[in-house]
C-alpha cells in the first residue's frame, strides 16, 4: 500500500493578507500554475483571476494584463516567481498561477 500524504492547512502568523488569501485558495480551490496553461484557461474563459510574479519578463506580464482585461478578470502582480512557489506550497518559481475556483479564499478585486 502506498504512502499517503496529508497536507494540513497552516496559517503563518503575520503573513501578508495577498499571499494567506492565495495560500487558502491554493489549498481548498483550484488554481493551474504556470504561464502555457494559466495562457491556455484563460483564452477558454475557465479563469476567475490571474496572480503574476513581478520578476517575470514584462512581455510576459503586459501579455497576461491584455489577455485578463479582455476576459473581464483580475491580475494581481505580487511578488516574485520564487516567493508565489513557497505560498502555495511548490519547490520550484511559479510565475503565474490562474484562480479556477478560489475555495474558501476570495477572489481579487
Amino acid at each position: 500500500m502506498g504512502k499517503i500524504l496529508i497536507r494540513k492547512r497552516s496559517k503563518k502568523s503575520g503573513e501578508d493578507p495577498v499571499a494567506e488569501n492565495l495560500r487558502l485558495i491554493a489549498e481548498t480551490g483550484k488554481v493551474v500554475i504556470g504561464s502555457r496553461e494559466a495562457e491556455r484557461v484563460v483564452i477558454a474563459g475557465e479563469a476567475k483571476a490571474l496572480y503574476i510574479a513581478t520578476n517575470i519578463p514584462k512581455e510576459t506580464t503586459e501579455r497576461f494584463k491584455a489577455l485578463a482585461e479582455r476576459a473581464s478578470i483580475p491580475v494581481v502582480e505580487y511578488s516574485t516567481s520564487v516567493d508565489l512557489g513557497q505560498i502555495i506550497g511548490r519547490p520550484h518559481p511559479v510565475s503565474v498561477i490562474a484562480v479556477l475556483e478560489p475555495g474558501e479564499g476570495q477572489l481579487p478585486e
